[in-house]
């Protein structure tokens, strides 16, 4: 089976056919209320967000696990996958999407 990829010229790029310099506005009047208030987004997403952040940097100043005032308590550091509850940066996506892993652990 032969593929040709076949691109027209103003399509990849090498040349460029115009002088303009930013792209074409879809919104025909830039100043319009609707426009501005687009471009600013909702703020109550904005304020969701700020407070999931917040969320998850209190949480983690008060861990004590892997710290030196954790490790003079006798904090242990937590170990085990997102299945235990741990959180969602500290999980290794890839170490359990191992395809090799799947296979030696699959039963024939």
């Amino acid at each position: 089976v032969m593929v040709r990829e076949t691109t027209p010229p103003f399509l990849d790029g090498r040349v460029v056919y115009t002088k303009q310099a930013e792209g074409v506005s879809p919104v025909k009047d830039p100043t319009s209320d609707m426009a501005i208030l687009a471009k600013q987004g909702s703020k109550v997403v904005k304020q969701v967000r700020e407070n999931q952040e917040q969320g998850k940097f209190r949480a983690r100043f008060w861990e004590l696990a892997g710290t030196s005032i954790g490790k003079v308590m006798g904090v242990k550091d937590k170990g085990g996958s997102a299945e235990d509850g741990e959180a969602e940066d500290d999980y290794d996506h890839r170490q359990s999407g191992q395809y090799g892993d799947a296979l030696k652990n699959q039963k024939t």
